[in-house]
């Protein structure tokens, strides 16, 4: 997704072929702009449940109900800023990908976002085909996140030698059981 950088290089983001899935949450005391943002994300990703909020506590409760795979989060909002809200988000969903958005781009906050561990930082207004590339990039993040995790408990609690799950690996693994079954 390099394509906000040069967008002559490469070539056109493909975000249509995203089929895993997924919950967005976008935060914003902007209410309008809020539901801007996931109707643009809900047109490019089908297959994503873009939902608003329109205050940190109200994205909290909601991140509490049922998560996210991906926050976008407004800076400057009345009651909990963007930052206190992304430091308590990511200890209630620890795999979630972050995404701060400020029509004030500071480089101090940026710098700030990032080291409490948000995944990217756009300015408003955002340019639609690098907030794609930012919510591409950062439900992949997520989702490799989640299988990292789900593969570092595997390891841990000795789970099964042979990961995976495709058709293949499945069939493989019963053949190795039903062997050992007969010796």
């Amino acid at each position: 997704c390099e394509r906000e950088r040069n967008p002559m290089r490469l070539q056109p983001l493909n975000t249509m072929d995203w089929q895993e899935g997924g919950r967005i949450l976008v935060v914003d005391d902007e209410v309008d702009f809020a539901r801007g943002l996931c109707r643009l994300i809900s047109a490019e990703f089908p297959d994503v449940e873009c939902v608003c909020a329109a205050s940190g506590h109200e994205a909290l409760a909601e991140l509490s109900a049922r998560g996210a795979d991906l926050l976008i989060t407004d800076l400057r909002m009345p009651g909990m800023d963007g930052i206190s809200l992304l430091k308590r988000a990511l200890e209630l969903t620890p795999n979630m990908a972050a995404v701060v958005l400020t029509a004030y781009g500071a480089i101090e906050t940026a710098v700030e976002a990032v080291k409490l561990d948000a995944y990217d930082f756009l300015t408003k207004p955002v340019e639609t085909s690098v907030l794609y590339c930012v919510v591409l990039r950062g439900l992949e993040r997520s989702r490799l996140t989640r299988e990292n995790a789900r593969l570092r408990e595997l390891l841990e609690t000795g789970g099964p030698a042979l990961i995976g799950e495709s058709p293949s690996m499945v069939r493989l693994r019963s053949s190795a059981v039903s062997y050992t079954h007969l010796t």
